[in-house]
């Protein structure tokens, strides 16, 4: 919410780099707030419906699933990408001179 009203605040008519920098941390900062709470919601749910201990393991499973899909799996495309590119050369290779 925050990146649109500070838009709408700033010229809804202007998107500066300023602006981008700004949106991509502020959402990169609530992304894992927002695993953790749904995340605490499955828990609590699961825990009202059946009651065992291993929901928690669950919970602590669906935490690890988000921050992979959502920090691990990008960024690990974009080394693929850069090394396919020959911008950064593979772990355990010698850089071209």
């Amino acid at each position: 919410m925050t990146p649109a009203a500070y838009h709408r605040q700033k010229g809804a008519r202007k998107v500066t780099e300023a602006f981008i920098l700004l949106s991509s941390r502020l959402l990169l900062a609530s992304m894992p707030p927002l695993a953790a709470s749904i995340c605490i919601d499955f828990y609590l749910v699961s825990w009202l419906i059946v009651g065992r201990a291993w929901v928690a393991s669950a919970a602590a499973g669906l935490f690890v699933l988000f921050l992979t899909l959502w920090f691990v799996l990008p960024r690990s495309r974009l080394l693929l990408r850069l090394v396919a590119r020959g911008d950064l050369e593979p772990a355990g290779n010698p850089a071209r001179g």
